[in-house]
């Protein structure tokens, strides 16, 4: 691990946890974050400008993406998921959200558990998803029955991707 300039610490190699931050959840820091992330920074601002002037539709091109994963997934699934979790973060569209949910209850069926680097990503990319959509009694019923196997799980990794 390495500390940047806002003295946090970074390169986890865990999923989900990139940075943490002493005090992290405490209200002061919460809104200190907040208070802080409402002035638009210079990095963000010149890449607006550069999409802007490139004439890039930002939307078009996560379609794609989107497009290009729902081919792979099937055949490469090692190779996808690690791409799958950064993809995740900037998908807003529900349909695909759900679709690849769906796609992820059954390949989690088919993946062994041995495959622990792809379980690891199957589950994390399970719980987020079902954060992120109005999941059913049925969906939550499952993720719940689902979740204690990964808790008990003797690599540490897939414990933490579960939490």
């Amino acid at each position: 691990m390495s500390t940047n300039d806002d003295g946090l610490l970074t390169n986890n190699n865990m999923i989900g946890t990139e940075t943490f931050s002493a005090n992290q959840f405490s209200i002061y820091y919460s809104w200190q974050t907040m208070e802080c992330s409402e002035n638009e920074s210079l990095t963000s601002k010149n890449l607006k400008y550069f999409i802007e002037k490139a004439n890039l539709d930002v939307m078009s091109s996560v379609q794609l993406i989107y497009g290009i994963f729902e081919q792979m997934i099937e055949d490469n699934f090692a190779l996808v998921l690690p791409l799958l979790v950064q993809f995740c973060e900037i998908c807003e569209n529900r349909d695909q959200i759900r679709h690849l949910y769906n796609l992820l209850l059954g390949l989690q069926e088919r993946v062994p558990m041995e495959d622990t680097l792809s379980q690891q990503h199957i589950i994390y990319l399970l719980c987020k998803m079902t954060a992120l959509l109005v999941p059913t009694m049925a969906e939550m019923t499952h993720l719940c029955s689902i979740i204690p196997t990964y808790l008990k799980s003797t690599q540490l990794y897939i414990r933490d991707a579960t939490l």
